[in-house]
């Protein structure tokens, strides 16, 4: 992705214990610049982050849309603490 975009987070805590949502972001997006998925997180216009039911493991699910072309993608992903 070389132009602005829409990242949604979608979070799944492995279990019930407290956690903010912010700590979540920076280490992320910082793993998805390193990994080439887009330039630079400064690209980042628009930022959801939804936490949803406990999976064993936790996981984390990814969704980047280039608001150019408004194309969708999925970033692949294996399970995951959160």
């Amino acid at each position: 992705f070389g132009g602005r975009l829409h990242v949604a987070i979608h979070a799944y805590p492995p279990d019930r214990r407290r956690r903010d949502l912010d700590n979540l972001t920076k280490g992320l997006l910082d793993a998805l610049t390193h990994a080439g998925v887009w330039t630079d997180d400064e690209q980042i216009d628009h930022l959801e982050i939804v936490r949803h039911e406990v999976a064993p493991g936790g996981a984390i699910e990814v969704m980047v849309k280039d608001l150019a072309s408004l194309e969708m993608r999925t970033v692949p992903h294996a399970g995951a603490a959160v």
